[in-house]
Formats: C-alpha cells, structure tokens, sequence
C-alpha cells in the first residue's frame, strides 16, 4: 500500500485562523501534525494503541501548552545570551524568556503561528509559512518550509528557509517521544554518536566550551539506561551541517525502538524533568515529569555569540536546509 494523506479542518485560533490537521499513514505506522506550529502530533505502530510521540487531544491542548508539544520551533531553538545577536556592527533583540536569555525565538516564533498547506499527496505534506513580522527582532524576511513524508515506519521532516538578507537561523522540532507508549521513560536506554557536549552555566547557557561525552559518564556509541539521569544538553555530532542525514542516535524502550539521524551538527537530548501541569493528553490525563524525551535537531544553543560554533548565518544565496529522520520499529 503506498502511503496515504487525509486532512480536516481541526479547528479555530483565537484569531480566527482555521487550524487543519493531517493525518499520514502506511501499511505499517500513521502519524499526525497540524498547521499551527507545523507541530507533530501523534505516532502509532500497526497494531499498536500508544502514540509513541506525546501530543493532545484538542487544539485547546496546543493554545495552552507550556512545553512546546512536538512544534517546529525557529528562527533560532534554544537559548540565546541576552536575547541579543550581533553582526557586523548592528545588533538584534529578541523578547527575552527571563532576564538573561531568550528561548525558543519568544512567544511569537514558528512555533505560535498557522503555517498554510501548500503540497500534499502520499503519505506526504508541506506547509509553509512567510516571516515578515519584524516584531520578532530578527533581520529580513523569511520563506519557510516543513515538509513531512512518512514511508513505511520511518519519518522525514525537512526544514527548509530562504531569507532575503543574512538571518541566523536553527529551526529544530520539539517532539516528545515515549517507547513505550505510557509511563516514564525510565525503561528506555540511549545511544549516543556524538563526540562533544556543551558546556552550561546554571541558566542552561553554553559557556563557550566543549568537553569530551566521556565527562558526562556517557561512552558514544555504548547504550546507557536513562533511569536516574536528567539531561537537558546539546550534544556535538559534527563541527558544521552535513549534507546527507547521519545516525545521531538510537533509543530503546520496552516495546520499539528510534533511529534518529540528521544533518544538524548538533542535538539537544532533554529528558522532560521539568514537565508538569500539561493540558489532557493522548492517554487521558496531563503529562508529568519524564513522560517522554526530546532528540530536538539543532545548531549548537547560542551560536551566533559563540565563536568557534558552527555558522547559523544565511543568506539567499545560501538558503538554510535540514533533513531528520526518525526510524521506528522493535526494541
């Protein structure tokens, strides 16, 4: 069977914006996202009744959320030092978090706004969204484009942003993923093919340093229990953005596992500490602490204040890509 797109109007934004959601599907797993935030919403096996990825039951569940439910977030994931970006003598503010950083662009970044569906077919969907809102504090204005495609079991999204003057940018999905389908992710054991993390001050801001996984009591490559441990790191696969996605990680529960590869030279692995309080999800009831993980695609946090991170400038010339894949089957 090849892969299958149905979609439906979901529901209506505050402003009066028509939220649709897609629903994709093959012969061995179907998935959903919706426009608002190009968020996804739920993952499921053939034959399985837990979504693998945590979500909510209404698009309430999404106007309310705290914790970033599966969004696509962007211009810039993560922190940012001070809000501020500087480049060539000028200098951008963003809308700060708390007082020392921004985080996740402010309330009015990819994630918060209706992206509009401009392809669709098998198993298949692009929306697109056009940044013109100088509010956000970032130079220029921006084509973006998330496209998901669903093959088999497997999950490909691909970010796509062409901007008309130099932007920085690092746009990163927000999923929260659970192997098991219930309970909390102590069960699950995590790969890691990464070689550095970043170092953090007590805000969660890079320092600037590197320092060796071996630091952090992780081994890469060697799977290790997440039972007792609380991350909330990026780690280092690469120096700069490959061309072609590579395996970043894999993840092991009770009942599936995840390949999860990429181009991005980095990925934030967040085990969902701080999680609480969340509107009714998928299982009936809000979601608490460790309910699931994020493996969240990204440039290294605060790169554009970091020399030595990888470049997140663009440019028209250069337009911004990344390919992530999220591969699923038995543990």
């Amino acid at each position: 069977m090849t892969g299958q797109t149905q979609i439906e109007d979901w529901g209506t934004t505050p402003n009066g914006e028509i939220v649709q959601r897609i629903e994709l599907s093959s012969n061995e797993a179907r998935c959903s996202v919706i426009t608002l935030g190009a968020t996804w919403q739920s993952f499921y096996l053939a034959g399985m009744e837990e979504s693998l990825v945590l979500g909510y039951q209404d698009l309430d569940g999404y106007l309310n959320d705290n914790a970033s439910m599966g969004c696509s977030i962007g211009p810039i994931a993560n922190r940012i030092s001070e809000g501020r970006i500087a480049k060539d003598g000028a200098i951008w503010q963003l809308p700060l978090r708390q007082p020392g950083f921004s985080l996740h662009s402010g309330a009015i970044g990819f994630q918060k706004r209706n992206w509009k569906i401009t392809q669709s077919g098998d198993g298949f969907v692009q929306m697109t969204l056009d940044w013109t809102d100088p509010t956000g504090g970032f130079p220029g204005e921006l084509r973006v484009e998330a496209a998901y495609l669903l093959e088999g079991a497997q999950l490909t999204l691909n970010f796509k942003v062409v901007p008309d003057r130099p932007t920085p940018l690092s746009l990163a999905n927000h999923a929260y993923f659970n192997l098991s389908g219930t309970g909390t992710i102590d069960d699950h054991e995590l790969q890691l093919f990464a070689y550095n993390f970043t170092e953090t001050d007590t805000d969660l801001m890079p320092t600037g340093r590197r320092f060796p996984l071996e630091d952090m009591g992780i081994r890469p490559g060697k799977a290790f229990s997440l039972k007792g441990r609380a991350l909330d790191d990026n780690m280092c696969l690469a120096d700069a953005p490959r061309t072609e996605p590579e395996e970043a990680a894999i993840v092991r529960g009770a009942k599936t596992a995840l390949t999860f590869a990429t181009t991005e030279p980095g990925v934030q692995v967040y085990t969902a500490d701080n999680m609480r309080n969340t509107p009714t999800g998928h299982h009936g009831g809000p979601y608490d602490n460790r309910a699931g993980f994020c493996l969240e695609a990204q440039n290294w946090p605060d790169s554009p204040n970091k020399p030595g991170f990888p470049d997140p400038w663009f440019t028209p010339e250069r337009p911004y890509y990344a390919e992530t894949l999220y591969a699923f089957g038995k543990a």
